[in-house]
């Protein structure tokens, strides 16, 4: 869908545009709460696809958050939320994500450009899914900057696909009831059908209020959840949690810590 928050209305126009997404359950005045715990709405969605093909899904997310418009816009700040991380976990399954450094990509013959106002990024994560499926997929990002907002665009490259260190893959992973730390993975199926924008916009009133939006569509495979509709009842959660963490860093760099 297109940006729910259009770039260069006034006060009154963004809250027409927030009025779209407040309702009886996320009242507006819920929404621009400013707290770590203020509501955020979510909306999951099925996609029609051709016939014989996989499901896909779409998934779109909006909530506000407060802090220092510079800081949140800054460079540091948004490759500080890219940054690697990398963690092993007690039955040897791997979680790791990461900007692709210079040489990483020199590597491969691609360069990472920068024009006025967009930067590009590649960015490789491999992660559990609900601890049903693992998931390894190298994303090329395209950041715009307005001088009140800016978005960010990205889709996995398939010119990953077989790469040996950020290959672009999923397989199904299954625990051993009676010895939880023990995972089965299944064979490694390509998988590059996932898209995403996310867009931050600086809102003229209440002070310091920004609003973030995110839309992501991806296929759903078959082997992932055996058709269980896992998202709706487990996604609200993780994502109650990363809004919170995500309020919480940006308070906090506001404050210069």
């Amino acid at each position: 869908p297109p940006p729910t928050m259009g770039d260069g209305l006034d006060a009154e126009g963004q809250q027409a545009a927030m009025d779209k997404i407040a309702d009886a359950n996320h009242p507006l005045s819920e929404l621009l709460r400013k707290s770590i715990v203020a509501p955020f709405v979510l909306n999951i969605r099925s996609i029609k696809t051709p016939a014989g093909q996989s499901p896909a899904r779409g998934v779109d997310a909006w909530f506000i958050a407060y802090g220092d418009w510079d800081t949140i816009s800054s460079k540091e700040f948004l490759d500080g939320l890219a940054k690697r991380r990398e963690q092993r976990s007690a039955d040897g399954q791997l979680t790791k994500s990461g900007l692709l450094e210079e040489a990483a990509l020199a590597k491969r013959k691609i360069e990472a450009r920068a024009k006025e106002g967009q930067d590009e990024r590649y960015f490789h994560a491999t992660l559990s899914l609900f601890d049903k499926v693992e998931i390894s997929g190298t994303r090329y990002a395209l950041l715009t900057r307005k001088p009140d907002s800016f978005l960010t665009a990205a889709t996995i490259d398939p010119r990953f696909n077989d790469d040996e260190e950020y290959p672009n893959y999923w397989r199904s992973m299954v625990r051993d009831l009676e010895n939880p730390q023990k995972v089965t993975f299944g064979p490694r199926h390509v998988y590059t059908s996932a898209g995403f924008y996310g867009k931050v916009t600086k809102l003229a009133k209440p002070a310091g209020a920004i609003f973030l939006e995110y839309h992501l569509v991806f296929e759903e495979p078959q082997g992932w959840f055996k058709g269980a509709n896992l998202l709706r009842s487990k996604l609200p959660l993780l994502m109650q949690e990363e809004v919170r963490n995500f309020r919480r860093k940006l308070v906090n760099a506001s404050r210069g810590k």
